[in-house]
């Protein structure tokens, strides 16, 4: 039987599903935290605190993505192209990509001499792509994350690495076919809809890298 894409809405709806999840985690931990305080046990609860803040900000970040899936699904070409500041870009998804105070990892920014200070894309989508797989990275890092930008022969090759265990065979192998989470099923379509010069852009998920991990190679025409 011929693969089909999963239609978009069950997408969405999936990540509807996990975002509610998120937050009631992070509402779980603001009680206990609250109990906590009433036993005069300020240092963990300010430990639930700070989890509890990255997992509403991760809320967040899985909300705007969803309504880029939106977005994706309402306009026939979503896709906006201006110049955009390439460093300003990197920088904003590590700040919103915050470590919770479980997380071991620090994410380092890394911009190449030969990167360009603008690139023609869509500032919003491409963002929302970095964010979550920086937030990815995060959940399975050992103890380092990489975001890189450079220009290779013509393209625009932003990358997320991390030293953990690296994407699945079955994800690296056959990427399209796999029943992938928004944040990847945006991140596909938001590549392909880069267009320009007669050629469109690529999403690139492969093991090994700078640190040996997981590499998610955004390239954009």
């Amino acid at each position: 039987m011929p693969h089909q894409d999963t239609p978009i809405v069950d997408v969405i709806a999936s990540g509807v599903h996990d975002t509610k999840n998120v937050l009631f985690d992070a509402l779980m931990r603001i009680g206990v935290a609250a109990h906590e305080v009433s036993g005069n046990r300020r240092d963990e609860a300010l430990d639930l605190l700070k989890d509890a803040g990255a997992a509403v900000e991760k809320a967040t970040n899985r909300l705007s993505t969803l309504l880029s899936a939106y977005r994706l699904a309402r306009h026939e070409n979503p896709v906006v192209l201006m110049p955009v500041l390439v460093g300003d870009l990197v920088e904003y998804a590590a700040l919103r990509s915050p470590p919770s105070a479980q997380d071991q990892s620090r994410v380092h920014v890394v911009r190449s001499e030969v990167c360009p200070d603008t690139w023609l894309l869509d500032r919003e989508l491409v963002a929302d792509c970095l964010v979550n797989a920086t937030l990815n990275a995060l959940r399975f890092a050992v103890s380092r994350i990489r975001i890189s930008a450079a220009v290779e022969n013509g393209w625009l090759v932003i990358k997320v690495e991390d030293d953990g265990p690296g994407f699945s065979p079955e994800l690296t192998s056959h990427p399209a076919r796999m029943q992938s989470g928004v944040g990847l099923f945006v991140a596909r379509r938001v590549a392909a809809l880069h267009r320009q010069h007669g050629r469109h852009g690529r999403l690139i998920l492969e093991n090994g890298g700078a640190y040996g991990g997981a590499v998610f190679t955004l390239m954009l025409p």
